[in-house]
């Protein structure tokens, strides 16, 4: 946020810096020019040095094709804190026909289901992580975290 508010505030200054300068010179294009001059000056000789940081999406695949990815996770980490598939897809914003054809699409991928399933009736259905689903969750997130530290790691001194 306060580099939004520094970046804002050197447009204000060059522009109002330029909206004098052509009022004193009368072609546009030639304040326009000596106006950029000026910039590149500026900031040449402070070194203005911008610090970048790289993120990184990445998604786990079986011969069968997608598998795991940050939002198949984070729907396997709903239904395990909420215990049904339908909630969890409200909680997304998703609808349920996609979130059953998520959990269907992993469970096909797997020799074990990562979620089991319990059909409504008096007390409801219901839908539960099994252990496969709770190691999925956890080679996932460990992926994750190593990924984003190696990414850290190397390009930790990358500016521009």
């Amino acid at each position: 946020m306060g580099d939004n508010k520094i970046n804002l505030g050197l447009a204000c200054v060059f522009k109002c810096q330029y909206v004098i300068l052509t009022r004193f010179i009368s072609n546009k294009l030639a304040a326009l020019r000596y106006f950029l001059k000026v910039l590149e000056f500026k900031f040449n000789k402070n070194q203005t040095v911008m610090k970048l940081k790289v993120n990184a999406r990445f998604w786990v695949e079986t011969d069968k094709g997608p598998f795991l990815g940050f939002g198949r996770v984070e729907l396997l980490e709903k239904i395990g804190k909420l215990g049904s598939i339908s909630k969890a897809a409200s909680s997304m914003n998703m609808s349920n026909r996609q979130a059953w054809h998520l959990v269907d699409s992993m469970n096909a991928k797997t020799h074990d289901p990562l979620v089991i399933t319990q059909t409504g009736g008096k007390g409801g259905g219901g839908a539960q992580l099994t252990p496969a689903g709770e190691k999925a969750i956890n080679m996932f997130r460990k992926l994750e975290k190593e990924m984003s530290e190696y990414i850290d790691q190397a390009t930790n001194n990358l500016d521009y």
